[in-house]
Formats: C-alpha cells, structure tokens, sequence
C-alpha cells in the first residue's frame, strides 16, 4: 500500500489540534484545545463534548491563547488548569478554566472570565453536545424555575429549539445508565444541530431570543459551571458497557439505483478552467446558476462546458419572488426557444440569509407561485425547488407541494472544522434525508451542492478568511477538498444517500475551491471519485457496511463493486472475496493495485473493489 504524507491526506501540513486522553476509572475523556470531548463512561460516549467559547459579532469563534496549562492524573482522578485570553480588534476577555474527573462518575468544568476591555460578543460561555444517536430518548429537563418536564430528543430534526430555559437535564444513552447535566451562570436552551449535518443536540449558554450582539463592560466578570454526573445501576457496571463492534464488510440486498452525478458552477471561477482537463462522462448533469439581470451571454460559457463532458444542462433560477410572472418571463427570455434545460432548480434570494421558521418576508410571493409561472409560460420540463443554503433554512421553510422535486446543500465545517468532527457530519444524513422525506412527501431529492467547505455565509457577513489554509471552520477555502480527505469525505456523502429519495448527487464543482480542477489547476483525487461514481449512475445499487468505512457498492457487468473510504481514526481491516481485486487511491488521482489479501485502510483512504456478482457477503 502506499504511503500518505500530511500534505497528501489535508493538503496542508499545518498540525491538527494536539489531543491527550484522560481517565479516571470508567470516565474518559479527550482534551483539546482546553476543551472536552468523547466524554465517556465505561466506552459509552455520554456527551460528545463540553466546549467554553467567545463569539465575536460576526459569530467567529475566538482561538484562545492558552498558558499556564497544569494536568494531573491517578487512577482515582483527573485535573486539568489553565489561564486563558481571547483577544481581537473588538476587544479583550480572559478566563481561568478548572476541569476534573472522577471514578464516582462525576466531571465538572468551572470558567471565570474577566472583560479586560469592552468586549462585543454574540455569546461567551459553555456549549454542551450531545451525540446525534440519543435521536428519539427521553430527555428530563430541570428549568431556572424549578419545573421539571418530560421530553425527547427529536427523531425529525426539529428548525426550532427542542428545550429552553434549562438549569439540568437527564438521559440514558444505555439500559442503566443514567447522566445529569447541571449548569451554572445563565439560562441554557437546545438546537438540533443536525440541522447544519453536525452530529449533535447543542446546548448554549444565552438564548437566541436575547438581543446580539451585546457588550460586556470592561471589568464584567462571569463565572458559569457545568457538571456532569454519571450513575451506573449497579456498581461496577460501566467498565463492562463498551460493546466491540464487528468489523466485517457486508453487502446485500438491492436498494434501488445509483443516483446521477453532477457537477455545480456558481460562481465565474467553477467554469474558469480548460475543458480538455475533464473527462467526458464526469457528470450526467452540469448545474449552472442564473440570476436576474443575466441573459443567454452569460449562460454560454456553461453551456458550451456542458456539452464538452456530455453533461445535461441544469439552470438553478434564483428569484427575488416578488412578482413571479415578471421574473419568470426574464428567465424564459434567457433560456431562448432553441434547446431549453429539461430542468430548473428554483429557490428565492432570500435563501441566502438564514430566516425564521414559517416566515415569509413581506412582499415575497411563495415558491409555488414561480412553479406554477414557470407552467404558465410553458416550461415542461421538471421544477426541482428548495435552498441553496444548507437543510437548516430547508427546514425552516420547505417549499410547497407544486415542485416534481426539492433540492438543498451541506456543508462539513460550519460548527467546527477538526477532522473527527467534519467526518462525523456523515453519520446525520441519512436522518437529513429522512425528515426531507417526510417534508417533500417523498418527492425525489436532488442533495448538493454539499462541501466541506463554506461556499456562502447564511448567518454572518461573511465566510471566514483562511490565508493560512488552515483547518478553520466555514472556511471557503478548506484545504482538505484538494486531498485524500476530501475524496473520503465524498464517498461518505455517496455512502448516506443509500436507500434514500436522492436521484441526483452534487459534490464538487468543475474549477475553482469547489473544483474537481483546484485552485491551482491541478486535478484532486476527489475527481476520480466524481468519475467513478458518474460511471456507476443508474447501476443497481447493494447495500453495504463495514464499521469504520463508508461504502458504495453496485452491480455492473456481473460484477460487484465498491467504493470504500475510511472515514474514522483508525485502521480497518476490512474482510474481501479472494478472487477479487484492489486498487487504492493514490494522492495524484490515480488507482494503484494493491493485494485484496490483507488490504489495510488506513484514516482518510480509499479504495476500489472489484469481484463477481456470486461472491457471498
């Protein structure tokens, strides 16, 4: 097998966050950055993590200066101290952090801050993560008040607050295991941040309801506290929990058809490339948006791309939707009578900014007044209508009955940029795809554009600058999409979509930070895996699964084959036919063979398998 570098796995040598793991009995925990994540108790993951953040006014996260930093550890015990200071053009605030665990099952984290300067913020204080899989458990929330209600964690994923005013809440990931969650310092509320693909139910200190941003006064201290208290039914039960997980690869019945591939291009720079660099085939289909104002000039760049790589035309219209007969008219005009698209995606302008559930600013007609304008002026072909923003504003706002399809994106960093997390966006898909379902009525789903990177800003001014390529959340530019990661990252996308309504796959587009072509202009490995998918488009689809891989597997010419990408931290090992063959992607896109006897996937890579249809899983 060949090796990766750094470079060759994130396309950037900059080093991920330093990690240490920290236990006391059954507890563990994984300290990073001053922060607690994968907090678990007998191998039970009972919080995701307990992070201590400063917003600034723009809801940019502050990279704390830490010093002073102190850990001890016994069997019995862990303690973790440090000073630390956010500090940036708005102002100054620092903090001191105290964290311990215990064998009792018990761990707390104690912040005091001091405002050095005035310092603006759209939030300062504790964020608690629960993991998305506690999706449909009862959830006991104790409020400032004292009441006590009983509730669960949504299984749809729920636009507005599942929980607000909470002092403590109770869950049991497992039978007999039971975990409190006290905080101190404001009223707490709760978001399915699934909503965004992160894989867990927020927490936060402030509610949203309060006005941002505010300031805190120079000399302002705030002091807030979360602890954490972990009780097994019988003592001495939470070192015999964990499970171990079976490591076989599986495949097997048919689950439908492998969707259609496409590429997008929403911006100039996706098209500024040389077409001869694609392959033909690529894509069954090429995204190209239109907006007001632009006619068929502005259009020809994307459609001579098109048809240089066999590609079917999709023009994605966005409306201001205040007078739709008007609007649809201009985009009929620039369409032309001569070979119009067979189909339209179709979403408002103010998709671009986040908006209330349910709301419809005034003066804007709804969508389903441009699907039926766009029949009266004739057009026959099929209305796909959603968001280019993410499945949050889908959600909030789904579009009406009128479509044949809807359609929304995804993007793996808007929360937090570090790898285990941006993998773990995978694992809330196929629950994104359920509650689209169930919104749409089971009408077929077009999903993309979906990146790891930022490609817009719904809920701040701007995304974030990364002049560093750096691994840094709603980036623009993540340095990852251009390396083995990014190619990972995609088949794990591919991966979820099985056994869903998604008929149409957008992952990447043709040039530019988006691009199967970087920025600069050489191919990415995650181009190989858009052609290899394109290439098995509309083949029977299997079903398959190894724990620690994402997997894609169909039918073709009496063979089976699959797409498998380690998307977790450590190596797998996975069981193959004999008789078949590998091939493993290398950092410059190409396949190179390597023994099916043994094959080692090591984090982040991927490879291709090839054997007869008759093998048994």
């Amino acid at each position: 097998m060949t090796e990766a570098s750094a470079k060759d796995l994130f396309g950037t040598d900059d080093p991920p966050p330093a990690r240490r793991s920290l236990r006391a009995g059954a507890v563990s925990a994984i300290l990073e950055d001053g922060n607690l994540r994968s907090i678990c108790f007998g191998g039970i993951e009972v919080l995701r993590a307990i992070n201590y953040l400063a917003r600034d006014t723009g809801w940019g996260t502050y990279a704390p200066l830490i010093t002073e930093l102190r850990v001890t550890e016994s069997p019995a015990r862990f303690a973790v101290t440090y000073r630390a200071r956010c500090e940036g053009p708005e102002g100054r605030f620092d903090y001191d952090m105290t964290t311990s665990g215990a064998a009792d099952g018990v761990v707390a984290m104690v912040a005091s801050g001091l405002a050095v300067s005035d310092f603006p913020t759209n939030r300062i204080g504790f964020v608690l993560l629960h993991p998305a899989e506690v999706a449909g458990l009862p959830l006991a929330i104790e409020t400032s008040q004292g009441a006590r209600i009983s509730l669960r964690f949504p299984e749809q994923i729920d636009p507005n607050a599942p929980a607000t005013d909470i002092a403590a809440m109770t869950h049991a990931p497992e039978p007999g295991l039971s975990v409190r969650v006290a905080m101190t310092g404001d009223a707490f509320e709760m978001e399915d941040q699934r909503n965004w693909a992160d894989a867990s139910f927020k927490t936060f200190v402030r509610p949203l309801s309060r006005p941002k941003p505010y300031v805190l006064t120079k000399g302002t201290q705030d002091h807030q506290s979360v602890t954490v208290t972990i009780a097994a039914a019988q003592p001495g039960a939470g070192g015999n929990i964990a499970k171990a997980g079976d490591p076989r690869l599986r495949w097997g019945p048919v689950i439908g058809a492998m969707p259609q591939m496409a590429l997008f291009a929403d911006r100039p720079e996706a098209l500024a490339g040389d077409a001869a660099r694609l392959p033909r085939g690529i894509a069954q289909r090429l995204v190209l948006r239109w907006v007001p104002g632009q006619g068929a000039v502005e259009l020809a760049a994307g459609l001579a791309l098109a048809t240089a790589i066999g590609a079917a035309p999709v023009v994605e219209a966005i409306f201001p939707a205040h007078d739709a007969t008007a609007e649809v008219a201009a985009l009929m005009q620039a369409l032309g009578r001569d070979n119009p698209p067979r189909d339209l995606l179709v979403a408002p302008r103010r998709e671009f900014k986040t908006s209330p559930t349910a709301s419809l600013p005034p003066g804007e007609v709804p969508v389903d007044n441009l699907v039926s304008a766009l029949r009266a002026a004739g057009f026959t072909g099929r209305v796909v209508a959603g968001t280019t923003s993410f499945f949050t504003e889908f959600n909030r706002n789904p579009p009406g009955p009128l479509a044949d399809g809807v359609y929304f994106g995804g993007c793996g960093i808007v929360h937090a940029a570090d790898d285990v997390s941006a993998m773990q966006t995978l694992s809330v898909y196929p629950a994104i795809l359920a509650s689209a379902a169930h919104l749409s009525g089971g009408r077929p789903i077009w999903l993309g554009p979906c990146t790891l990177g930022a490609r817009h800003a719904p809920y701040g001014a701007s995304v974030a600058a990364n002049p560093q390529n750096k691994r840094i959340a709603m980036a623009e530019n993540d340095p990852r999409h251009a390396a083995l990661f990014g190619a990972a990252y995609a088949v794990g996308l591919a991966a979820a979509c099985a056994g869903s309504a998604v008929v149409c796959l957008i992952l990447a587009a043709p040039f530019g930070p988006f691009g199967v072509i970087g920025v600069e202009q050489r191919p990415v490995p995650l181009l190989t895996v858009q052609t290899t998918l394109a290439a098995a488009a509309g083949c029977v689809r299997r079903e398959a699964t190894c724990p620690g891989l994402a997997v894609v597997a169909w039918d073709s010419g009496g063979l089976t084959h699959m797409l498998a990408s380690n998307i977790g931290e450590a190596a797998v090992r996975p069981n193959l036919p004999q008789t078949g063959q590998a091939r493993l992607l290398a950092a410059d896109g190409s396949w190179v063979a390597t023994p099916v006897d043994g094959l080692v996937l090591k984090p982040y890579r991927t490879a291709l398998i090839t054997f007869s249809s008759e093998c048994e899983a």
